[in-house]
């Protein structure tokens, strides 16, 4: 899970807590405890699934919860008017009556939080793809991906002339199928004699490369491995590998 992940899951769970804990009394001793369960075990589901769809699954039930909520005070008031409700019951209605507008005003102000939150962290992390993605362009992008190590990786060097450039390895970054547009390049270059400070001919690397739309690309290293192609991917900016 990633650090912007992990703030959204948080918030969740907390916001869960809350909104479960200003049901009616009667209500919320027999079945808060239960909704919050399903909550979070559907909230673990959502984040195990890659977490993209976490600020869009907590705004949906945050909305129902409300609603539930608002309803079961409503059917509460209308039991104590028909006298059906215990004295118990009756004394925490007056009591809680006086802090649940307070109560919803600060819910509210949550929820808003949230929905202000949602489109902030998808522009910042679309803002930060594109950035890296254009600087990569810089370096050139190529129709395959040995075209893009052969052209990046030809080049003299501290007055060697490259030889000849060998790819030893490549294969998707993620062999488990995830980002399969991101891949990663074991390559061997050869001079034709030893670059000025070193003393050895021959060097070897490991490099990713990102398949854009346009074409293959260097991508340096990252922070995060997989961040930019994480965006990439959620945002259509990957190509398709044959």
């Amino acid at each position: 899970m990633d650090s912007g992940q992990g703030i959204i899951h948080k918030l969740g769970i907390g916001l869960f807590k809350r909104l479960t804990g200003v049901y009616p009394g009667r209500f919320r001793r027999q079945y808060s405890g239960e909704i919050l369960g399903v909550l979070l075990e559907r909230l673990e589901e959502v984040e195990a699934s890659g977490g993209a769809a976490m600020p869009a699954f907590i705004f949906q039930e945050s909305e129902a919860l409300v609603v539930s909520i608002l309803r079961e005070h409503w059917h509460e008031r209308w039991g104590r008017k028909e006298g059906i409700m215990d004295r118990e019951e009756q004394i925490n209605h007056k009591i809680k009556a006086a802090l649940m507008k307070e109560r919803l005003n600060r819910i509210g102000k949550v929820v808003l939080f949230l929905v202000a939150l949602i489109p902030l962290y998808y522009g910042c992390t679309y803002a930060y793809a594109r950035i890296h993605i254009a600087q990569a362009k810089q370096l050139g992008v190529f129709p395959t991906l040995e075209d893009a190590v052969y052209s990046l990786s030809a080049k003299d060097f501290r007055g060697a002339r490259v030889v000849r450039v060998d790819i030893n390895h490549a294969e998707p970054c993620f062999p488990e199928g995830n980002l399969p547009f991101m891949w990663c390049v074991a390559s061997s270059v050869f001079y034709d004699q030893n670059p000025e400070g070193y003393d050895h001919a021959i060097f070897r690397g490991y490099s990713s490369y990102y398949h854009l739309r346009e074409g293959w690309v260097f991508m340096r290293g990252e922070v995060v491995p997989g961040f930019i192609g994480r965006v990439m991917e959620r945002f259509g900016m990957e190509g398709v590998n044959d």
